[in-house]
This record gives structure tokens, C-alpha cells and sequence, in this order.
């Protein structure tokens, strides 16, 4: 791994993981180890999980992102299903790409609503 810079302070435990079934990763010589990092990189769910792949796969054969300035119908019932599930009747979604986004549009929500707060209690 001489190309990769350490600089998240973790020690590299396991340098050579060549498969994954599951919670299950597999190094070179066939150990098994259990996964207890997936959600660093978005595999919560598990790794070969044959429903999860298959719409993965199927959607990146018909688009493979949209941005801000336009979207598609499976974004809108993407955010239908989250609402749903969330139980916000009347929210709305926004779909970022990272922690440092997220930080930052709430950051400009909360900065928000403090003015509108702040407005309300000097103009009843």
C-alpha cells in the first residue's frame, strides 16, 4: 500500500482484502474477518447483497447521477420513500454528498431559522 497517504491516524489492521460476502471480508490467504467498518464506505447493508446490486446495476445502466440544476423521477421517489419512512408528511429532502455539506446546510438552515426566530420575538 505505498500509494496510499496515512493520514487518518487508524492502523492499516488488514492490507489486502481481495473479497467480501455479506459482513464477511476475505484477505489473500482466505481469513475471514468480520466488517465492522461498512458504513465508512456506504456498505451498511452488507456486501454481494444480490437485491441491493441488482437495482444498483440496473440504474447505473439508465443514469448515473443527477446534479442540483436537474433530476430524474427514482431521486423524487427516493425522497418520497425517506419522507415516508421518517414520518415527515410535508418535508422535503435535499441529497448531499458529504459530511462537510451536510454541516454546512444546516449551518445556513439554523442561521435561517434564528432570523426568523429572532423576528418573530421583536415583531409580534
Amino acid at each position: 500500500m505505498e500509494s496510499i497517504l496515512d493520514c487518518t491516524g487508524h492502523e492499516l489492521k488488514v492490507p489486502n482484502i481481495v473479497r467480501s460476502d455479506g459482513v464477511y471480508l476475505f484477505d489473500a490467504d482466505g481469513k475471514r474477518y468480520v466488517d465492522l467498518e461498512s458504513g465508512v464506505w456506504c456498505t451498511a447493508l452488507g456486501h454481494k447483497n444480490r437485491r441491493i446490486n441488482g437495482v444498483i446495476k440496473d440504474q447505473v445502466d439508465r443514469i448515473i447521477h443527477v446534479g442540483f440544476c436537474y433530476s430524474s423521477e427514482i431521486v423524487d421517489k427516493a425522497a418520497k420513500s425517506l419522507l415516508t419512512i421518517g414520518n415527515f408528511n410535508n418535508g422535503k429532502c435535499v441529497f448531499l454528498s458529504s459530511g462537510s455539506e451536510a454541516i454546512e446546510i444546516l449551518r445556513q438552515i439554523s442561521r435561517v431559522l434564528s432570523v426568523k426566530e429572532q423576528k418573530t420575538l421583536t415583531h409580534p
